[in-house]
């Protein structure tokens, strides 16, 4: 037997899969691993240097601790940076086949932990995630727009790529305010867990009809797609995420965004600031708005239990938590209840009442060219959209 050690790069493993070979991916290291291997090889180094490292780099230990103090090392990231354009995004993941240094500090195989089969690529980190976004709107935004119109299509194996810069886009729009489409979801059988009086235990697993288009007004989907500065939300702004039921639409105030690294800066932040964890570890949720608001980005999410309960835990279990799926246009007819599962990925009925008094929403954020100026709906488009000036 022969055991071929190397990059996926084509023109090192390619003449080994002429004799049918198995392929098996070595995964990232997750947090915890990082920190083993911190405090029995570099405990000298300081948590706080690590901590940025892998918020930076994801979970590559070569640079979140071997090189964590090497600057020529650390630019390496920011060089390859240099590289993101959209037509980069759109080669990035047959650039992971060949010899291109870049696209590898930038984009990770996501493994699967029991096969060690290739899931699918996705960016190194939110911080990443961040730039790469940036650079595309800066280098041709239009053309950012039509990368983001993939999301949620399934056609092609870019989909969870689209879909985070997709969530990025969410993370640039929510905290601007608006009127957003949004439809309540219910079980298939009709029944919302919030009104069934379920048993006191639930099972955590173990540790390890559709409103029209012009029923309303989606001036919130496209707000100028721009970062808000740390403090800019409006003082006299309401927090509360206003629902108008009869017309399926809910309010957002103007939030703060702010990035959080533990639990004790979410106990401490005010209520309507827009949060979001700095590490993609650090919750299941994409964002959080206190008092009560949940916010999470996909196509397809089955909710696991045992994180919405910490998530829940976070804003103080509050009687009526509202859980929002942001989609796009093309994911939002056909967008159902959400069932909740272990971390197994078990569906299981036996639901903490924290839980239990969860509103699942689909909500409707639609990618759009942002210009100052007011755009008319097209004779075959119900929806009203409407650019505005921040």
């Amino acid at each position: 037997m022969t055991i071929l050690l190397t990059k996926p790069i084509h023109e090192v493993w390619f003449e080994f899969n002429e004799d049918k070979c198995d392929f098996r991916y070595m995964p990232v290291w997750a947090w915890d691993e990082i920190l083993t291997c911190h405090s029995e090889l570099y405990s000298k180094l300081a948590l706080d240097v690590v901590t940025d490292c892998f918020r930076r780099w994801g979970g590559v230990p070569r640079y979140v601790l071997r090189y964590a103090l090497v600057d020529t090392q650390q630019l390496l990231l920011e060089d390859a940076l240099d590289v993101a354009k959209c037509d980069w995004v759109v080669n990035a993941i047959g650039k992971l086949e060949a010899n291109c240094p870049e696209s590898h500090r930038l984009l990770h195989y996501q493994v699967d932990s029991e096969t060690f089969i290739n899931h699918h690529v996705d960016f190194a980190s939110h911080y990443v995630q961040d730039k790469v976004y940036k650079r595309l709107r800066d280098d041709n935004e239009r053309r950012l727009v039509e990368l983001l119109a993939a999301s949620y299509n399934g056609s092609d194996n870019f989909t969870v790529l689209y879909t985070r810069l997709f969530e990025r886009y969410v993370h640039s729009v929510l905290p601007h305010g608006g009127s957003f489409r949004i439809r309540r979801l219910i079980q298939p059988d009709g029944v919302c867990p919030s009104l069934v009086d379920n048993e006191d235990h639930y099972d955590e697993g173990s540790d390890d009809e559709e409103k029209s288009d012009d029923a309303m007004d989606t001036e919130g989907e496209n707000v100028v797609a721009e970062d808000l500065d740390p403090g800019e939300g409006s003082a006299a702004a309401p927090v509360v995420w206003d629902i108008d039921g009869k017309k399926g639409i809910v309010h957002v105030p103007r939030q703060q965004p702010v990035e959080f690294n533990s639990d004790s800066e979410v106990a401490t932040a005010a209520i309507g600031v827009y949060l979001r964890p700095t590490i993609k570890h650090d919750l299941s949720v994409d964002a959080i708005v206190k008092p009560d608001v949940v916010v999470t980005i996909a196509a397809k999410h089955p909710c696991k239990q045992k994180d919405l309960n910490d998530v829940l835990n976070l804003l103080g279990n509050p009687p009526a938590p509202r859980l929002f799926f942001v989609v796009p246009p093309n994911g939002f007819a056909d967008f159902q209840y959400q069932q909740y599962v272990t971390q197994e990925g078990t569906p299981t009925t036996h639901l903490s009442a924290s839980v239990r008094s969860i509103h699942q929403y689909v909500m409707q954020v639609t990618p759009s060219v942002q210009a100052g100026m007011t755009q008319h709906p097209s004779s075959d488009e119900g929806t009203k959209k409407r650019l505005r000036d921040e």
